[in-house]
C-alpha cells in the first residue's frame, strides 16, 4: 500500500532517527537534574538528621565531643540533691568462692536523709550464707532491720530479726568530718579526674539514650586534688618553719603510689545522659593479685562493680519507721549484741 493515511506524516528513517536522538537527549537531561536534586537532597537531609543528633553515629562530624560531655556531666552531677542508685559488687577467687552484695539506695541531701537496703551472700568450701536489712538516716537518727540472717547466728541475734531498732548519733554524718567529705566531693569533681580512652556506642539506659565511654582514672590529677584536701584539712594554714615548707603533693603520692602501684591503670566504662547529662550507669572489672596487696600468699580474685543512678531530683519520700525499738535497750540485755550490731 503506497497511499499515505490522510492527515499523519510520513515517517522516514532519517525523521526517526531525529526523533531518537532528541527524545534522548531530552531523557538524559531530565535524569541528571533528577540526579543533582535527589543527591541535594540527601546532603541538606543527612546533614539535618546528623546536625540534630536524630542519627548520631561515631563517625558523626556534628558529634559532640567526649571531652565536652564529660565535663557537662561533672558540672551537672554537682546540681543533683535527690537521687536513688542500685550498686552490685562481686569477688570470686580461682576456687569459685565468692562475695556478691547488692545495695539499693535513695539519697536526699537537702533533708539529710538516706535510706537503704543491702543483701550479702557469701559462698565459700561449698558452705553460703547471706544477711539482707534494711537502713534509714534521718539527721542524726539511724534506724536498722535485719531481714534474715545465718541459721548459725539466730541463738545470738535472732531476737533482732525482723524489727526496726533506733540508734542515734551524737551529730550528723557532716558535722562528724567537719564537712571533709563533702569537700573531698568537690576537690574529686573539679579535677581532671578521668581520661576518656575510647568512645563506644551509644546505648539506652532504661529507655533514654546515652553516650558510652570507656575512661581510666588520672591518677597524677587525683594525687593533686587529694594533696589539696590534706592542705585544706589543716585547722591552721603550714608556714615555712625548721624543715620548711610542707609538700602536701609529696604526702599525698607517699599514701596513694603504693595503692596505684598495686592497682595498676583503673578503668570504668560510663553511661551519660545525651539530652541531660546525668551519669546514668559506671561497671567496672579487674583482676586483684591478693599477692601484690597482703604480700602473703594468695589466688587472684576477680572484682567487678556496677551502679546505676536514677530519680535525679526527684522528690523521695523517707520516713522514720512507725514502730521500732531503742537499740540501747537491747544492748543491755543482751551484751553480746554490741560489737555485732
Amino acid at each position: 500500500m503506497t497511499d499515505e493515511i490522510q492527515g499523519m506524516p510520513s515517517i522516514t528513517p532519517t525523521s526517526a532517527s531525529n526523533f531518537s536522538k532528541f527524545y534522548f537527549k531530552k531523557t538524559r537531561g531530565n535524569l541528571v537534574k533528577t540526579v543533582i536534586s535527589v543527591i541535594f537532597i540527601l546532603i541538606v537531609g543527612g546533614g539535618t538528621v546528623l546536625a540534630t543528633k536524630a542519627w548520631d553515629p561515631l563517625w558523626n562530624p556534628f558529634r559532640m565531643d567526649p571531652e565536652r560531655v564529660m565535663s557537662a556531666m561533672t558540672d551537672k552531677t554537682k546540681t543533683v540533691k535527690t537521687i536513688s542508685s542500685d550498686i552490685a559488687v562481686s569477688l570470686q577467687n580461682q576456687k569459685q568462692d565468692s562475695l556478691d552484695v547488692k545495695i539499693s539506695a535513695k539519697n536526699d541531701s537537702n533533708n539529710k536523709k538516706t535510706t537503704l537496703s543491702f543483701a550479702l551472700a557469701v559462698n565459700q568450701s561449698g558452705m553460703s550464707a547471706s544477711v539482707s536489712g534494711e537502713s534509714i538516716i534521718i539527721g542524726r537518727d539511724g534506724y536498722v532491720k535485719l531481714n534474715n540472717i545465718p541459721p548459725i547466728f539466730s541463738s545470738l541475734i535472732g531476737q533482732v530479726q525482723g524489727q526496726w531498732f533506733k540508734y542515734g548519733q551524737e551529730s550528723d554524718i557532716n558535722e562528724i568530718d567537719n564537712g571533709d567529705t563533702e569537700r573531698l566531693q568537690r576537690l574529686f569533681m573539679d579535677s581532671k579526674w578521668y581520661i576518656v580512652e575510647k568512645e563506644l556506642s551509644d546505648a539506652r539506659i532504661d529507655n533514654v539514650k546515652t553516650y558510652h565511654y570507656l575512661i581510666t582514672l588520672n591518677q597524677p590529677e587525683l594525687k593533686k586534688a587529694f594533696a589539696e584536701f590534706v592542705k585544706q584539712s589543716q585547722d591552721v594554714p603550714a608556714q615555712p618553719g625548721a624543715f620548711g615548707k610542707v609538700d602536701y603533693e609529696e604526702i599525698a603520692s607517699s599514701i596513694l603510689d603504693e595503692f596505684f602501684e598495686k592497682a595498676g591503670d583503673i578503668k570504668a566504662e560510663i553511661w551519660i545522659g545525651k539530652k541531660d547529662y546525668y551519669l546514668y550507669k559506671i561497671k567496672a572489672e579487674k583482676e586483684i593479685d591478693l599477692k601484690s596487696l597482703t604480700k602473703k600468699s594468695g589466688d587472684a580474685v576477680a572484682f567487678s562493680i556496677g551502679i546505676d543512678f536514677s530519680d535525679f531530683n526527684r522528690e523521695i519520700n523517707i520516713e522514720a519507721p512507725k514502730n521500732f525499738k531503742d537499740f540501747k535497750e537491747l544492748q543491755k540485755g543482751n551484751p553480746a549484741l554490741l560489737p555485732i550490731l
